[in-house]
């Protein structure tokens, strides 16, 4: 993953706060590249052909599955916590209708639990051992 890319946003309104963590992914389509996905929707068509699939159908599961894909790993298409008919960028342009402004996304940063924590391993055995000594 690029360095710089994150996958929380935690953003506070005055209308409500809103949070969401996807699983370590840009934020917006655009973020793909071209070749990138092309690349995927290859492997794909292959693999729904290799199930069997005739070519036209293999064509249309590929779709579902990119389309998929986006919504599992693209911020702005996540559903929106609150609100699970909603996605993101839909929440974020009622708000910025509402509020009569522009409403954008320009970062945001992945938090992982337990993230920069060291396991200590201890020898319970050892500790003991060295205490009779």
């Amino acid at each position: 993953m690029p360095q710089g890319w994150g996958c929380a946003i935690m953003g506070s309104t005055k209308f409500g706060s809103a949070g969401r963590a996807p699983a370590c992914s840009p934020w917006a389509r655009s973020v793909y590249n071209g070749m990138v996905l092309e690349k995927e929707k290859e492997i794909l068509k292959v693999q729904a052909i290799n199930e069997g699939k005739p070519e036209a159908i293999a064509e249309k599961m590929v779709q579902g599955r990119i389309k998929k894909f986006y919504k599992e790993n693209c911020l702005m298409d996540q559903e929106f916590i609150k609100d699970g008919d909603q996605t993101i960028k839909s929440y974020t342009e009622a708000k910025a209708k509402e509020l009569g402004g522009k409403i954008e996304i320009l970062s945001f940063v992945r938090y992982e639990k337990g993230e920069g924590i060291e396991k200590r391993n201890d020898d319970f055995a050892s500790e003991v051992a060295s205490m009779m000594k």
